[in-house]
């Protein structure tokens, strides 16, 4: 149930093919990472167009399709970034090869996964505002993750 959608009064029922979508999602990624011995909070999940747009989600999002769900991880992963790499770079693809994105977000501690069986894993930095995405093997020296990247820094 999204707090948004409520309190705007807006419809956030998936439709049939978000709903299917939210299946596969749940069963190949958020259960397997739950099987796992990860504790985390989804924050997002299913938005409708409507809500995506009232909640300044961008356009074409996957959680429009159910096939995207933010996280939020607890213990070491909830504060320390280091930890966080750790999880974005090898934990939660070890565990499984079904994502097509992961996004690790500069300032939160979310994580933005979306589905895509098989892969391959397209992992990307949002630093400053909404929508500024830039490649994780690119990012810059200056993102407080930088010290602790392996990958793109061969």
């Amino acid at each position: 149930q999204s707090s948004k959608a409520v309190e705007l009064g807006l419809n956030n029922a998936p439709t049939d093919a978000a709903a299917a979508n939210l299946e596969l999602l749940v069963e190949n990624v958020l259960d397997p990472l739950a099987a796992e011995g990860l504790s985390f909070q989804v924050t997002n999940g299913y938005r409708s167009d409507a809500v995506n747009k009232a909640v300044g989600g961008t356009d074409g999002s996957n959680h429009t399709t159910g096939l995207a769900a933010d996280l939020v991880f607890d213990g070491d992963a909830a504060t320390s970034p280091q930890s966080r790499v750790r999880l974005f770079e090898e934990t939660i693809t070890d565990i499984t090869r079904d994502i097509g994105e992961m996004i690790i977000y500069e300032n939160t501690n979310h994580i933005h996964l979306v589905y895509k069986a098989g892969g391959p894993q397209k992992r990307l930095l949002q630093i400053g505002p909404p929508g500024n995405y830039v490649s994780w093997e690119e990012a810059p020296s200056s993102s407080k993750y930088d010290a602790f990247r392996t990958l793109g820094k061969e």
